[in-house]
């Protein structure tokens, strides 16, 4: 039982929303707020984990980022390209080359705390956030699981509502922003200058998230549009949508101007 004149004075209530994310989405309201969960949801190789890894990138929190789709190496690669500019072949080639040089850079970004297993349960995140509260005195700010469709649920359980309502509970408690990648189905078409819908979620699993984004690609460039949003703008149909630069080889997302908009 709280007080809410108390909690309000909680050091992570005082900011509410993971810090740093695109002008063009947080000038319509869409957050990525402590104390609950999102859904980042696209087509397979649509780019939700280089949306993931940019939003920890730009909010420079303290984030564990549970690692399920992408091995370490790729991780690195992204990171470090999205950090020196170069094309992920050249990170590649030093990764090589010159380890120590490339450790080197990579220790600068170290808000980023990684996990790479393949198929965690909500236990082992849970265990994974009381150790990170253990050896850095406090739990993650941001919590990041990429994705869903890896993670291990009971039977019972198979399109991850519960693991979502378990997530939820998780950053209640521990007062984190929690972003779960999800899958969009490749069955639903979306027109051209739209994402995907809100009904294109695999296993209709929007009831829990305060906020759903859906990512696509077009022409190269990355679209995100909320599809839900508790506290701010959102459209369903997926057809507000704001673009964004994409360079992949780069691990790069970026507003052109104060980013674009087209509502279809």
């Amino acid at each position: 039982m709280r007080l809410l004149h108390k909690a309000v004075l909680e050091p992570r209530s005082q900011t509410p929303s993971i810090p740093n994310l695109w002008p063009a989405l947080t000038q319509r309201g869409i957050n990525l707020r402590v104390g609950e969960v999102s859904l980042l949801c696209g087509r397979p190789s649509s780019g939700k984990s280089m949306v993931a890894l940019n939003i920890a990138y730009r909010a420079k929190v303290p984030t564990l980022y549970v690692s399920c789709d992408s091995h370490k190496a790729t991780q690195a690669m992204r990171l470090l390209a999205l950090k020196t500019g170069n094309d992920q072949s050249v990170i590649e080639q030093w990764m090589s080359d010159n380890t120590k040089y490339v450790s080197d850079l990579l220790r600068s970004e170290d808000y980023l705390r990684w996990n790479f297993l393949s198929s965690p349960s909500i236990q082992d995140i849970e265990d994974l956030v009381e150790a990170h509260a253990e050896m850095w005195t406090d739990a993650p700010v941001l919590l990041i699981v990429d994705n869903l469709v890896d993670t291990l649920r009971s039977p019972d359980d198979q399109w991850g509502k519960s693991f979502l309502l378990d997530i939820k509970e998780l950053c209640r408690e521990w007062q984190m922003a929690g972003l779960v990648l999800h899958h969009m189905s490749l069955s639903r078409p979306h027109p051209s200058g739209s994402v995907p819908d809100m009904e294109s979620i695999q296993g209709k699993t929007a009831e829990t998230p305060a906020l759903i984004l859906s990512v696509a690609q077009q022409d190269g460039w990355l679209g995100l549009g909320s599809v839900k949003n508790r506290y701010g703008h959102m459209d369903a149909a997926g057809r507000t949508v704001d673009w964004f630069q994409y360079e992949p080889e780069r691990a790069y997302i970026g507003e052109v101007g104060d980013g674009e908009f087209v509502e279809n």
